[in-house]
């Protein structure tokens, strides 16, 4: 059995700062979001496999947010590059790791 302390999740190269930088720079609002002045955050659940790259990407919310909104998400993380593989045990693995990209019209 695998504890926690024995699991290293996925990391964004420079850490959390750096990805929040990367969707700042890449994120492009939806148009029908951004006429409608739809806001809102979306989790992302996502697969990083033993090589880094982003696999098995789904939304997640406890309510359905904007298909717009929730396409772009994923797109942003799709295309975020390479992450550092997670470690189970001292290894590296295939882990999932989930990231909330927050939409406001304010920014």
């Amino acid at each position: 059995m695998t504890h926690l302390s024995d699991v290293e999740l996925p990391s964004y190269p420079g850490g959390q700062a750096a990805f929040d930088e990367y969707v700042k720079k890449a994120m492009k609002y939806p148009s029908y979001a951004l006429r409608n002045k739809i806001e809102g955050t979306v989790q992302v659940s996502f697969l990083v496999n033993q090589e880094g790259k982003v696999e098995d990407l789904m939304p997640i919310s406890n309510r359905k947010a904007n298909v717009e909104l929730e396409n772009e998400a994923i797109r942003l993380v799709k295309a975020s590059g390479k992450w550092i593989p997670g470690k189970e045990l001292g290894e590296p693995a295939n882990l999932r790791r989930v990231v909330s990209i927050n939409f406001s019209l304010a920014n």
